[in-house]
């Protein structure tokens, strides 16, 4: 009767534990993040490189077209040959801008799903009862597209308050930073010429 009404209700109010995570915070701040960004940073700089090294071939036809009679056999020869290389130049450079924007993208979401499921297990060791932060489940993670990452990312909803002691971000860096330290290095992305790694913002194939 009435006793049975009072129970349930007093255990619907119980007090909760609850816990907050800013995760494009500490995702920023990780030494991960840190150590993607310098392999990157190298990526780009060789990226940069072959395609100087490419332009430079063009420079070269250019030159020696200059050299031979315009309209002569030689010189049609030499306008076709740099014709054919301008094409594959463009060609090569549009599929690196996507292959890059791509890898970006996976590297991004593949650490964003680190920092979740790391943030998930602290908040369960420390004992919390809710943890808020608007992120995606894992089971849900699984099937995402690289092109949602960005909304995935920087689509977190901020908390409107939450006591400090509430906020496991520094806590949620700090371990994982340790568990980056245990695993070593990140690998080498599987491609030669790997995307620049940025501020949190994953830049849509063009």
């Amino acid at each position: 009767g009435s006793f049975s009404r009072t129970s349930a209700v007093t255990a619907v109010t119980a007090p909760t534990a609850v816990a907050v995570v800013n995760v494009r915070k500490v995702m920023s701040a990780t030494k991960e993040y840190a150590a993607l960004g310098e392999m990157q940073k190298s990526a780009l700089e060789n990226f940069k490189k072959q395609g100087t090294a490419k332009d430079a071939e063009l420079k070269a036809l250019q030159e020696n077209a200059k050299l031979l009679t315009a309209g002569s056999d030689e010189w049609q020869k030499l306008d076709a040959q740099y014709t054919e290389k301008t094409m594959q130049l463009e060609a090569w450079v549009n599929f690196q801008k996507k292959q890059l924007a791509r890898q970006e993208a996976a590297m991004m979401l593949g650490l964003y799903k680190k920092v979740c499921l790391r943030a998930q297990k602290l908040a369960e060791d420390k004992g919390y009862d809710l943890l808020l932060a608007q992120n995606l489940t894992n089971e849900q993670l699984k099937d995402v597209r690289l092109e949602e990452a960005n909304a995935i990312v920087n689509g977190d909803r901020e908390v409107l308050w939450a006591k400090k002691n509430c906020d496991l971000s520094e806590d949620l860096r700090a371990a994982m930073d340790n568990e980056f330290a245990q695993r070593g290095a990140p690998a080498a992305a599987p491609s030669t010429t790997p995307a620049p790694f940025g501020p949190l913002v994953v830049p849509a194939p063009k």
